[in-house]
């Protein structure tokens, strides 16, 4: 009897300590659980963090495309604006190719920036060539000193001829003002010259 009272008593300590070996498995069973609950809370965190990233990103970049998009439509009606000034320029100078137009001293000064020297794109023994900007139309214009030898009805018909064999936009003006006596002719420039 006192050998199976052993045989008991090992059995007993045998489960008890299948039992501790239980417990200890257990507990690291349930702290393995509670980091990975803490890496899914934290992972989740994370997650949404991002989906609002991208959420803010995408609508900034619906933005950018909107505001780029108005650019574009901008930038593509002021084409055609200047497009349509140029044509409607060059259809009033073509309508009246024999006739000579006549502009005030201050649009022709203010043309080549008031004659600007860096403007000057030439100078020769009948005058100084000036680039300009003249009714968004950019022009050479041609002034002729008042010590020229040349008369004025000389310059209009060189205007004209000019005129007829370039088949540009010709413009002309003599009276600057009552003090300055000085003819300029101006010519549009075609293509990127």
């Amino acid at each position: 009897m006192e050998e199976a009272l052993d045989r008991r008593k090992q059995e007993v300590e045998k489960k008890k300590n299948q039992r501790d070996e239980f417990l200890k498995e257990l507990q690291m069973v349930q702290e393995h659980k509670f980091a990975l609950e803490s890496q899914i809370a934290e992972s989740q965190n994370t997650v949404e963090e991002l989906e609002q990233k991208i959420i803010s990103a995408v609508q900034l970049l619906i933005s950018f495309k909107e505001r780029r998009d108005a650019a574009m439509v901008e930038y593509e009606n002021a084409r055609q604006e200047v497009r349509r000034l140029k044509r409607s320029a060059i259809a009033a100078a073509a309508g009246s190719k024999s006739e000579i137009l006549e502009f005030s001293f201050m649009e022709i000064n203010e043309a080549t920036h008031y004659f600007d020297p860096s403007w000057k794109i030439s100078e020769g023994k009948y005058g100084s060539v000036y680039k300009g900007l003249l009714r968004h139309l950019l022009v050479a214009i041609k002034m002729f000193p008042s010590y020229s030898s040349q008369s004025l009805l000389d310059f209009q018909n060189g205007v004209i001829m000019f005129s007829h064999l370039y088949n540009t936009i010709n413009l002309f003006t003599h009276q600057l003002n009552h003090c300055l006596k000085q003819s300029i002719m101006m010519r549009h420039v075609i293509g990127d010259n």
